[in-house]
């Protein structure tokens, strides 16, 4: 019994990915009861390089790391430290240990060159509860925005496929 449940049951299972190995190792387990409300912001669809003027959508994957199912909650992102842009996320049902994928409504829009540093994190789940668990809340994401793109130049290069040094020589070339 666990947690005042006497039906608790933990299972291992291993998988060679096909390679024909034996073996399981296992160590470290820890049984726990998580935390009610405990949300993850664990990767992004950001484009590293980003132009001036261009808008781009801040979108990725929200995991639910509770043990509650969270129906709503607040997306935020701040752009080297500046100032929030929230959006309310509605009538969603991300059960616990499941992934979500979300779109801020806001666009991010760089207006300078640089390297810019975009933090983002939910917060307000089903409401007004807190995250519970602090250590994996937010993303940080680095972004290298630029003002111009040096247009593509064809590239031509010399070269055969001969076999001998003499069928090298009398090989068409290319200039």
């Amino acid at each position: 019994a666990y947690a005042n449940q006497p039906n608790v049951k933990l299972a291992f299972t291993y998988d060679d990915l096909g390679n024909q190995t034996s073996g399981e190792a296992v160590d470290n387990i820890k049984v726990y009861v998580p935390d009610l409300y405990d949300v993850g912001v664990t990767s992004d669809y950001m484009w590293y390089l980003c132009k001036t003027g261009n808008s781009y959508t801040v979108d990725g994957i929200l995991h639910n790391f509770g043990a509650d199912t969270i129906t709503s909650f607040r997306l935020n992102y701040s752009v080297n430290g500046g100032p929030t842009v929230s959006d309310n996320i509605a009538s969603v049902s991300i059960n616990p240990l499941t992934d979500y994928i979300f779109s801020h409504s806001t666009l991010w829009t760089p207006s300078s060159p640089g390297n810019y540093v975009m933090k983002i994190w939910a917060d307000n789940l089903n409401g007004s509860n807190t995250d519970q668990n602090h250590l994996n809340d937010t993303l940080v994401v680095d972004l290298v925005v630029m003002d111009t793109l040096q247009p593509k130049m064809p590239l031509f290069e010399e070269f055969m496929q001969a076999s001998c040094d003499p069928c090298m020589l009398v090989s068409p070339n290319l200039d």
